[in-house]
């Protein structure tokens, strides 16, 4: 059994299924792929297993326990983490700051103990900033550890949320469009970390629109499509069936 198992998941907005009987796995330690057009459904998967959109069927499961009924906090301290399309930072904080704020935020430390500066407080602050600047050094970004987040151009930027989203060390991330707006040497830069992660035994789930970063870092691509899925397969497969060329690659094809 898969790390991440979606089994016949489903999302219905009034009379309109955006996700519809899609059931597919994401194994530790493998980077899995998820792609399809514009509204084929992909963020909606996403934010169903993250607990911000709930199921209309089917299940979600982690490490064989359902967690489809989960809020998104509970999800996120069971290892479950993700970025968004979007970046998400406190731009007025520092780049350690931005990323020891998410790792706090997840450590349980009552409200009293925030206030009246207690011990445990105080340890979880030193821990966080511990692991924040431990993952400035994985991403080689040391020189910017006090940056303001909101001054770093938009490839740092991203860096910096998915070091957020590594914060608690999770076992699963979920990758929603991670190199959208990046040049190839970035996105290149970003496959290198994604791939020690996967080595490390963390399961990735890889939704992009960059075809060709999708295909030459995946181990497995699911092709969804209308909220259906279409295809799985190795990169290779989905890359030379019919279906896929015509409906997403195109002229755009891989030579993964």
């Amino acid at each position: 059994m898969s790390l991440l198992e979606l089994d016949g998941v489903s999302r219905q907005f009034g009379g309109l299924w955006a996700v519809r009987g899609v059931s597919l796995s994401v194994p530790a330690g493998r980077i899995t792929g998820l792609i399809g057009p514009n509204g084929a459904g992909k963020s909606t998967i996403v934010n169903m297993i993250a607990g911000l959109t709930a199921l209309t069927e089917g299940r979600i499961l982690l490490d064989g326990a359902e967690i489809h009924r989960q809020q998104p906090g509970q999800v996120a301290r069971l290892g479950i983490a993700r970025t968004f399309q979007n970046v998400r930072l406190l731009n007025e904080a520092s780049v350690v700051e931005n990323i020891a704020v998410a790792c706090h935020h997840h450590q349980g430390v009552s409200a009293m103990a925030e206030v009246f500066g207690l011990g445990t407080a105080r340890a979880a602050q030193a821990q966080a900033y511990a692991r924040a600047r431990e993952l400035i050094a994985m991403f080689d970004m040391e020189r910017y550890s006090d940056f303001l987040a909101g001054e770093l151009s938009y490839g740092h930027q991203r860096r910096v949320e998915i070091m957020r989203a590594l914060a608690m060390k999770p076992r699963v991330v979920l990758l929603d469009e991670p190199v959208a707006g990046m040049n190839d040497v970035e996105a290149q830069q970003l496959a290198v970390h994604f791939r020690r992660l996967a080595s490390e035994g963390i399961a990735l789930l890889l939704i992009e629109h960059n075809m060709q970063f999708v295909m030459s870092l995946s181990d497995q691509v699911h092709v969804i499509a209308a909220g259906e899925l279409m295809t799985s397969g190795t990169p290779r497969e989905v890359r030379n069936d019919p279906r896929v060329i015509a409906a997403y690659l195109g002229d755009e094809q891989c030579s993964a």
